[in-house]
């Protein structure tokens, strides 16, 4: 899908599905699904791994029409190359779980394969810098047990670094509903809700 990032601060919460009804959201509410216009620029200026595979700390490669990568065998070339489509892949939102782990980039891997096995730890972070220009963050979390995994913190970004978006996992084992977000949007108070994603992104109504 596409969203239409025309940004201005006044209408932000309307662009986002923000209205008057969010505002007075709780979390006995119904599961929240935030609307997104659908044409937007996806193209990505640059991508942040971190624990993902050979890149164990925050490793930013910034990309352009033409972009050449050479090194070391075992250097991360390879598990590279597989993150640009596992993430497209992932932005579709047809899968069960925040990243597609159907994606032939993977080869059916589960979550935990793609997690660095040099600091063992759960989490798994992916910032995007999008052409538009706005900056997506992902924190994903490693659940073992079930082989699968769930988006921790997401947020988004404008060009001035100015806060749009932050939501952060508040699942916990006395919540009746595994998809409870405390969600912040510019300097409103947090407030905890429903949250609920198609992929990568926050779940829109068509």
């Amino acid at each position: 899908g596409n969203l239409n990032l025309e940004y201005e601060e006044t209408k932000f919460l309307e662009i986002f599905g923000f209205g008057n009804e969010l505002r007075g959201f709780s979390k006995q509410s119904q599961p929240l699904r935030i609307q997104y216009y659908r044409e937007y620029d996806m193209s990505i200026q640059s991508v942040t791994l971190k624990n993902y595979r050979s890149f164990v700390e925050r490793t930013t490669i910034e990309l352009r029409p033409l972009t050449l990568l050479y090194g070391y065998n075992n250097s991360g070339k390879s598990a590279l190359l597989r993150a640009l489509p596992l993430i497209a892949d992932s932005l579709g939102g047809a899968q069960s779980t925040p990243i597609e782990m159907r994606s032939a980039s993977v080869r059916g891997c589960h979550f935990g394969d793609v997690l660095s096995r040099i600091s063992g730890g759960q989490t798994l972070e992916i910032e995007l810098l999008l052409n538009n220009p706005y900056r997506l963050k992902w924190t994903f979390f490693d659940q073992p047990k079930s082989k699968s995994h769930v988006i921790s913190r997401f947020s988004m970004q404008d060009a001035n670094n100015h806060l749009l978006l932050d939501a952060q996992w508040a699942a916990k084992p006395e919540k009746q509903h595994k998809d409870v977000y405390v969600v912040q949007w510019y300097d409103t108070p947090p407030q905890e809700v429903i949250l609920l994603f198609s992929g990568l992104l926050p779940a829109w109504e068509l």
